[in-house]
């Protein structure tokens, strides 16, 4: 990612999530990789899908790209109500190439709508000049 910018993406997670039938009932444009992770606070480790990540220029108002990945992703999201012990969430990732570059992050009110339709969170990774 180009020093300065921010990119964002969605993931789904949890102890009884099928991330590989998940990826097979999205079309070819929406799907996104697959992983594992240990879940610290349950102490098991969980598969997970990830979507392909979105960059955010300068210029762009990352809320109206954020609205924008979640609306692509709605129905196959709310497919997933059922499960209980589920994560959703859309990660923002910023790297600032100095300490003035900071930006400031405002969610609409139909955003915030989406995030409880959907069930998601969103987590906001900020880093700062040679920080990975």
């Amino acid at each position: 990612m180009k020093d300065g910018n921010c990119s964002l993406y969605l993931y789904v997670a949890g102890e009884n999530f099928d991330s590989d039938a998940f990826s097979k009932s999205l079309g070819p444009s929406l799907k996104g990789s697959i992983g594992s992770r240990t879940n610290r606070l349950k102490g098991v480790v969980e598969k997970y899908w990830k979507s392909k990540e979105t960059e955010i220029a300068d210029s762009e108002f990352v809320g109206d790209a954020l609205f924008d990945l979640l609306e692509t992703y709605k129905s196959s999201l709310l497919s997933l109500r059922p499960l209980d012990d589920k994560d959703i969430g859309a990660n923002i990732v910023v790297h600032n190439s100095d300490l003035y570059s900071q930006r400031g992050y405002s969610f609409s009110k139909e955003l915030l709508g989406l995030l409880v339709e959907v069930g998601a969170e969103v987590d906001i990774d900020v880093y700062g000049p040679d920080e990975e």
